[in-house]
């Protein structure tokens, strides 16, 4: 009976055996290399095996008949296939494709700079606009530490790759600021209107900027308000220069901050004086609202408002006598308001943009005349991306743009007004193609068309970028572009039959990223053409055409590390600049008067946990800028000295929610002199006599109080950052 029960047994198991399927093969990528750790099974079943470092894999299994195996690895598209168990074994050849991953994969850095907190590779971070030394939390002060950009001290603004501060456009969420800055005195620097702290995200672009941006001949300053904040708050802020005031409220999925700022440096100017006679003293109001609403999942919108109104009265000094002055008495009034939308229809189709609207008054009273301006613009933009597969993302939309200039001026001398009426519309519709041929590869096709109406002008703007990544740490970028801008308004209120001008950028990067270590080298050549000129030296002749030409080449280092030491973050940055151009009233080609050829900034922070601190230097270096001495004839023939500037700051957390912090710009005193002022007239020798162009005092201190009001007692003005 046993040995029946048994032979019935081995017949049973010969036939559970034998009715087995055996599943091998080899699984490889498209470049035929094998893959390990891949998961093969059967879909609806529990058998499977995992690829070994030869790619090969083998199991069994008693199902039978059509069914469908698939293969899955992270990093490649999941592979499924019909196969036939109706064999004893069955032998399966597998080629997996890789997954482009457009969101952590290669992305193109040529002449690119992000700072956010969303991608490793960003350049900075937000936390650094307020927290650099030199930069007195100043947006433009912060980009001024990277390379490509000079240092120019008696303006403020954003000079890029030998562009003057014009060839800069700056935007706030994807929508034109019109007017960025503040008016002030000639050789008196002017500051960046808008709040630091509103700001999650700044894409900064040196060069080869995408198809979306136009009328921009350098550079593109983008930045990106903040989401929905942490919690409702009250922040408060005492500061040698003024006080602030602002609320957030957060509810739900709807946020709204306002804040009042009074800045006033009579006080300060008491007590360090000033090189120039300041009957009043530079203060301003201001006002900022931002409202944001979150729609669905992916969707919100914006709305962003800032008003601000300064004052100042300044007399100056007349080259060639010390008690001859102009006096120059500055009002501005400044709104600037936008509405953004963004949101998603359906998987592969989102779009975004809005309307934004600039008013500024300017109103210049000086010895010789008066001068009235007014601006009004208005940018509309709508953009739309789709994902037309899974290697290609194509960006489309148009913009217009309204530009009215209204300028009255009254010459004291002549007894006679004069007026300009400006105004433009500029139509622009944009096409963008990102092509992923891997993660390893990608390429950028973009053109821009222009219609300007003042000038009835048609220009077509191809660009196009390529990003290789040789691993996981290193890549290569390059770009290509053509870019043209509306001459300024001084040169059209005279002639507005000029045409754009015009700049073609060629770009090669490398950069090297790991773990809170970054390393980039670009280096570029820009070409001008079709620069406006001055055909006399008269200048009251206004006789303009675009004969002007010039190049910009150069070279730029950056590296930043911030894991090398504990709790210290450091970077440094090179440029090296050879730039030439013929334009104004410079006869031949000559190196602007803004240039330097090299540029050297290393800024450090150290925080200091145990004491609750943090503390930061910023060294800055310039080679000395060209400038005209009409006594040689020649122009820009000489040179003034090296910049330096040593600053420093010390920030102490006195409680989680007060901050104290200190700064201090141009610590050992360096004389930096940014140029020579001549009088327009030789005196009885013939000589044109002059007066150095330098800051209205060596050093800048500032001290300030942080107080933040919340139910979450550890809760401070950093949140947001």
């Amino acid at each position: 009976m046993k040995s029946a029960f048994l032979i019935l047994f081995i017949l049973a198991l010969s036939k559970v055996v034998c009715g087995q399927n055996i599943i091998y093969g080899m699984v490889t990528d498209t470049n035929s290399e094998p893959l390990f750790g891949v998961n093969i099974y059967i879909k609806g079943a529990y058998d499977g095996a995992s690829t070994n470092e030869k790619g090969m894999f083998k199991f069994r299994t008693d199902v039978s008949g059509i069914k469908t195996l698939i293969a899955s690895c992270i990093g490649f598209k999941k592979h499924e296939q019909e196969i036939d168990l109706s064999s004893d074994s069955v032998e399966i050849k597998i080629i997996l494709e890789e997954e482009i991953n457009k969101i952590d994969g290669i992305t193109i850095s040529a002449g690119a700079f992000e700072a956010g907190d969303k991608k490793k590779s960003v350049i900075l971070r937000t936390f650094d606009i307020v927290t650099t030394a030199g930069a007195t939390a100043d947006i433009t002060g912060v980009m001024n530490t990277l390379p490509g950009t000079q240092t120019v001290g008696e303006e403020g603004r954003l000079f890029v790759r030998g562009g003057s501060s014009h060839e800069v456009k700056s935007f706030i969420n994807g929508l034109l600021i019109a007017e960025p800055y503040g008016l002030t005195p000639q050789h008196i620097p002017s500051r960046f209107r808008f709040n630091p702290f509103l700001f999650k995200g700044v894409f900064f672009s040196t060069g080869g900027y995408s198809a979306e941006y136009g009328q921009a001949l350098s550079s593109v300053l983008q930045l990106e308000t903040y989401d929905l904040p942490a919690r409702s708050q009250t922040d408060i802020s005492l500061m040698t220069v003024g006080t602030d005031i602002s609320q957030t409220i957060r509810k739900n999925n709807t946020s709204l901050y306002g804040q009042v700022q009074y800045t006033d440096l009579s006080a300060y100017y008491m007590l360090v004086p000033q090189k120039d006679d300041w009957e009043r003293a530079p203060y301003s109001f201001n006002t900022t609202l931002h409202f944001k609403q979150k729609v669905g999942q992916h969707g919100k919108i914006q709305a962003y408002t800032n008003y601000d109104r300064s004052n100042m009265v300044v007399n100056q000094p007349f080259p060639g006598d010390i008690y001859q002055q102009t006096q120059f008495d500055i009002t501005t009034h400044n709104l600037y308001t936008n509405i953004a939308v963004s949101n998603s229809i359906g998987e592969s189709l989102s779009y975004r943009g809005g309307i934004a609207y600039t008013n500024n008054l300017n109103h210049v009273l000086t010895d010789v005349g008066d001068l009235d301006t007014k601006v009004n613009s208005i940018h509309a933009k709508l953009v739309l991306e789709h994902d037309l597969s899974e290697n290609v993302l194509f960006k489309y939309g148009a913009e217009w743009i309204y530009d009215e200039y209204q300028e009255l001026t009254f010459d004291r001398d002549e007894n006679q007004t004069s007026y300009f009426n400006l105004k433009n519309h500029l139509i622009s519709p944009f096409a963008e193609a990102s092509v992923y041929f891997s993660n390893k590869l990608m390429a950028r096709f973009g053109t821009r068309y222009e219609y300007n109406q003042l000038i009835s002008s048609h220009d077509l703007a191809p660009r196009v970028s390529l990003a290789y990544k040789l691993n996981k740490n290193n890549q290569f970028s390059m770009a290509f572009g053509r870019f043209s801008q509306l001459p300024i308004r001084e040169y059209l209120k005279w002639d507005s039959e000029l045409q754009p001008e015009k700049a073609s950028h060629y770009i090669l990067n490398y950069q090297y990223t790991k773990e809170g270590r970054i390393f980039r080298s670009e280096v570029y050549f820009k070409k001008y053409d079709q620069l406006v000129t001055q055909q006399s030296d008269v200048e009251q002749y206004h006789e303009y055409e675009n004969g002007g030409y010039g190049e910009a080449k150069g070279i730029e280092i950056f590296w930043r590390d911030s894991r090398t030491f504990e709790s210290i973050d450091y970077w440094i940055s090179y440029s090296y600049l050879d730039t030439k151009r013929k334009y104004d009233i410079f006869p031949d080609l000559v190196m602007p008067y803004y240039a330097s050829n090299q540029n050297i900034t290393i800024v450090y922070k150290h925080f200091i946990t145990p004491i609750k601190s943090q503390i930061g230097w910023t060294y800055s270096f310039a080679s000395g800028r060209p400038y005209t001495d009409p006594n040689t004839g020649e122009y820009n023939s000489r040179y003034t000295g090296a910049y330096h500037d040593l600053s420093l700051n010390y920030s102490y957390l006195v409680k989680p929610n007060i901050i104290i912090h200190a700064a201090v710009s141009n610590v050992f005193g360096f004389k930096n002199i940014f140029g020579y002022q001549y009088s327009s007239k030789p005196n009885e020798n013939g000589i044109y006599e002059s007066i150095p162009i330098e800051p209205q005092a060596k050093r800048f201190i500032f001290l300030g109080f942080f107080i933040t009001i919340a139910k979450d007692k550890n809760a401070n003005q950093l949140n947001n950052l």
